[in-house]
């Protein structure tokens, strides 16, 4: 059996008409082991009465119809759960790093992550899924080692420590994402779970670094020190998952069975070649334009991460009660960070418990209420109209916003792209969460030191803004 790669079929829908006329032609690939699910298969008397839009749309229908295999959802909550730790526990702890100006911290923890997830849209596919996961778990374990017993007192080599911190994180979630997308239902299941893994990275990272500071061991050497076995159960995680993935989509009708069962046993069948990521033929300026028409959703999950970075880079580092004492802040930042993690959670496992699809409005309003609340945080902490503990509840709710965008908004991209092209839209969704981080994490250096300049704590900036100064009466 032989069938026909629609890549003209997904081109057109993108607006890349130009990448269509070249894809018209598209050439023949031999099917090997991959059997035609029946519900599909044409007669030779009627073939050509189905164009390559109406098969396309029977592939959607007929993928919609399997579910995935519970031991794949449980992975992808293993996975989501150890990729993340490393930089939940990172940015826990930055200001046990750097004090003054915990936006320094935030930039080595997202400047390599963002240009790995800026590329991968242009290598990813001539990489497999296997040697990605292997370099994240090797820089994963440099950076426990940099950034604790290494690095201890060298601002320098711990720094270093958090951006291996940033280019695993990345290189790991862009991967993963990627490859959830494959996936019966869209990859809806799988998506949820590695949502909610990252979810509860969130709280056990910040639980983690909590519990060691109130027994009196909060030095960064012994809190990464006690980790050093998470990249060796990253790696075993993983090749748990390899040999249930799915072939690439690239063989589009020919990659699935009629029934769950025979479904299972195909995945259950897989290789480690099946691990390769889908070829997309498209130039580099095909690639641009369709991760830039991805902007309705993109668009919003850049903003809701641009939101809640900024308050815990810049606002939440600068506040306190009361904000004079350096313990008071440092504890301030712990449990408002503590509280989001529990919000995000919450939102990020809902994926499980909402089947249905978010529309882009939806997405846009949580975006923009979460730009509300960091002009809302931003306000209070110079002005202390509302300063006491309440205020964390707050912060739950920052979580919340975060976690619902992150979980529907990949979800999102997955529904809304063909087949052979949602690898490459998950990777641009993870890159414009790390745009938003960037962008937020330049801007809460100056948040940070603004506010400093508000609350009199001048001395302890490491940037100074005059015009935030009480007495100009300018915030």
């Amino acid at each position: 059996k032989k069938t026909m790669i629609s890549q003209f079929d997904a081109a057109e829908s993108w607006g890349l008409e130009e990448e269509a006329d070249e894809k018209r032609s598209a050439p023949i690939e031999e099917v090997g082991k991959w059997q035609p699910s029946p519900l599909l298969e044409q007669n030779e008397s009627v073939a050509g009465l189905l164009n390559q839009r109406e098969e396309a749309q029977q592939d959607e229908l007929y993928l919609n119809t399997v579910r995935t295999p519970v031991r794949v959802v449980i992975n992808f909550w293993l996975l989501g759960l150890l990729n993340n730790t490393s930089y939940v526990i990172m940015t826990a702890s930055a200001k046990s790093i750097s004090n003054g100006s915990v936006a320094l911290v935030y930039l080595a923890a997202v400047i390599p992550g963002s240009a790995t997830k800026a590329s991968s849209p242009f290598w990813f596919d001539r990489a497999s899924y296997e040697s990605r996961l292997i370099v994240a778990t090797v820089l994963m374990a440099f950076a426990f080692a940099l950034a604790g017993p290494i690095g201890t007192g060298r601002l320098a080599i711990q720094l270093l420590g958090v951006a291996c911190c940033s280019a695993q994180s990345a290189l790991g979630e862009a991967s993963l994402l990627a490859l959830a997308s494959r996936y019966p239902e869209r990859g809806a299941r799988a998506v949820a779970a590695w949502s909610s893994g990252t979810g509860f990275a969130g709280v056990f990272g910040y639980g983690w670094v909590l519990l060691l500071s109130v027994l009196g061991m909060g030095e960064m050497d012994i809190q990464t020190s006690a980790l050093l076995t998470l990249p060796i159960c990253f790696a075993l995680a993983f090749y748990a998952l390899i040999r249930l993935v799915p072939p690439a989509p690239v063989l589009l009708r020919d990659s699935w069975q009629t029934t769950e069962n025979n479904q299972q046993s195909l995945m259950a069948e897989g290789t480690e070649n099946n691990a390769m990521p889908a070829k997309v033929q498209l130039s580099a300026q095909a690639r641009l334009r369709f991760a830039l028409g991805l902007w309705p959703v993109s668009g919003a999950i850049f903003a809701v991460y641009f939101a809640e970075y900024a308050m815990q880079s810049g606002v939440w580092a600068a506040m306190g009660f009361p904000v004079h004492n350096r313990s008071k802040r440092d504890q301030f930042y712990e449990y408002a960070n503590f509280a989001y993690q529990g919000g995000v959670l919450l939102s990020r496992s809902s994926g499980f418990f909402f089947h249905g699809t978010v529309r882009k409005r939806a997405l846009w309003a949580m975006a923009l209420t979460q730009c509300g609340i960091l002009v809302f945080f931003f306000f209070v902490a110079a002005t202390h109209f509302w300063y006491d503990q309440s205020i964390f509840a707050l912060c739950f709710v920052v979580g919340l916003f975060g976690g619902a965008c992150y979980v529907h908004g990949f979800r999102l991209l997955a529904a809304s792209s063909k087949l052979y092209l949602r690898e490459l839209a998950m990777s641009v969704g993870a890159f414009s969460a790390d745009a938003g981080i960037l962008l937020s994490n330049v801007m809460g250096l100056f948040i940070q030191a603004c506010l400093y300049e508000r609350n009199d704590l001048h001395a302890n900036a490491k940037i100074s803004l005059d015009i935030c100064r009480r007495k100009n009466k300018v915030i």
